[in-house]
């Protein structure tokens, strides 16, 4: 491979998986039998390949030129796939019901969330990320972000199978791991009930008090009189940091302050 492609590759943030990491990446794929399948970054086409064995259509994202154009050669012969050389982010999601798949450049993975979540015809999205952010995420070390606690009255986010560095091409540093962000048939809030929840939820994470319940004290929604109240019935400390306060105990507090 040449200086400029080396570079690109870099640019691009490219580690491509080898044959056994694409047929394990697709065997761990939610909701693939008959489904139209939206792919970030094509690569070689190894995953895509895979993919097309058991979905009705897979349309395929792939940046970079080059290998846009190697894999629209491998996959030829396969009439349920369309390789296009164009930015997965720039792509309109569509209407009807779909799922996205994809070993993600590790330099846009947050972008792609953003994305995914706000799909509204998504099913459901298999992501290959790197093993550190799939456990933040999914709050694995015990601390959540607030994307995550923000739609996760909307979609559920898990934890898959790890993918150590040998399974990719160039080989990188970490390991990776699969991350489950599945829209849920139905959501936990709706309406005023959901909008509170996200007014509650910018409110905790700019962090004005310190921790979540003095925050929300500033904010004039809890007498400070009252805070240990609260604390007891959601089951946290009048100083728990935000990032410590599980999703369900979000639900809970939202489900005890008296409306907005």
């Amino acid at each position: 491979m040449g200086r400029n492609r080396i570079a690109q590759r870099k640019r691009f943030s490219q580690n491509f998986l080898v044959r056994e990491g694409a047929r394990k990446l697709v065997k761990y794929v939610r909701d693939l039998n008959g489904a139209l399948v939206y792919e970030v970054g094509t690569g070689g086409g190894l995953v895509t390949e895979y993919l097309s064995n058991s979905a009705r259509w897979v349309n395929s994202y792939e940046i970079d030129k080059h290998w846009a154009q190697k894999a629209r050669s491998a996959l030829s012969s396969r009439d349920n796939v369309r390789v296009y050389c164009a930015d997965f982010l720039q792509e309109a999601a569509p209407d009807d019901s779909f799922i996205v798949v994809g070993n993600v450049p590790f330099s846009i993975t947050t972008r792609v969330l953003y994305w995914v979540l706000n799909a509204r015809a998504l099913e459901s999205a298999t992501l290959l990320v790197q093993d550190e952010v799939a456990r933040k995420r999914c709050g694995d070390y015990g601390r959540w972000s607030k994307l995550t606690i923000e739609s996760w009255p909307t979609h559920k986010w898990e934890l898959g199978v790890k993918f150590p560095a040998r399974l990719f091409r160039p080989e990188p540093s970490v390991d990776a791991r699969i991350m489950y962000i599945c829209q849920r048939k139905r959501y936990l809030l709706s309406g005023d009930d959901l909008s509170r929840y996200y007014s509650l939820v910018d409110i905790g994470f700019e962090g004005r008090g310190g921790s979540l319940l003095n925050s929300i004290c500033l904010a004039g929604l809890v007498p400070r009189r009252n805070l240990a109240v609260v604390a007891s019935r959601v089951g946290i400390s009048t100083d728990t940091p935000v990032g410590l306060v599980s999703p369900e105990q979000w639900l809970d507090l939202v489900a005890y302050l008296p409306s907005m």
